[in-house]
């Protein structure tokens, strides 16, 4: 995402010189800071609205459900609390 959105950078596990030096590199060059969180911004209302996510949401639970074909979630054979 974060390549993808050209919002930041990477960073392997434990590699903290090369994360210390990318803080660096944002705290002087403060457009390319605005630049990156602008990107990341745009990216974010892009891709993650509420309607994107509940769509996906209900993908989710659609193939869940469709997993148990026999079930019938409207009457559980349990009683919730």
């Amino acid at each position: 995402i974060i390549r993808e959105a050209g919002c930041g950078a990477t960073v392997a596990s434990g590699q903290s010189y090369e994360l210390a030096n990318f803080i660096r590199l944002l705290l002087g060059d403060r457009a390319l800071a605005t630049q990156m969180g602008e990107q990341g911004r745009h990216y974010l209302q892009q891709h993650f609205t509420p309607e994107l996510i509940a769509q996906q949401y209900s993908q989710v639970v659609q193939r869940a459900a469709s997993t148990f074909p026999n079930r019938n979630f409207a009457n559980p054979p349990l009683e919730w609390y």
